[in-house]
């Protein structure tokens, strides 16, 4: 199982998060990832540096600030569980 999906079960399972913000999050995190494969960068692997360049980003690409802090949030959030789960020393968001 890759990372989204384990993190996407873990919203659904352990955080009983609703439907509508996992659909989210999941869809922020794909999309991330399809920029870090662009940067030839892994998911699990991203660094602060590669995070701004992201938000820098989305606002480039003009996204609302409101989308730009939802996907802040969901990267806060994967790279917390990332932390949590021992499969990185700090969040990088």
């Amino acid at each position: 199982m890759d990372l989204i999906e384990e993190f996407k079960s873990y919203l659904t399972t352990e955080k009983k998060s609703s439907a509508n913000t996992v659909s989210s999050y999941v869809r922020d995190l794909t999309q991330f990832n399809r920029y870090l494969q662009v940067e030839g960068v892994s998911l699990a692997e991203a660094d602060t540096e590669v995070i701004e360049g992201y938000d820098s980003w989305l606002t480039g690409k003009g996204k609302s600030a409101a989308t730009v802090t939802r996907s802040l949030a969901s990267l806060k959030c994967f790279y917390g569980w990332m932390v949590s789960t021992g499969r990185r020393e700090s969040n990088p968001a």
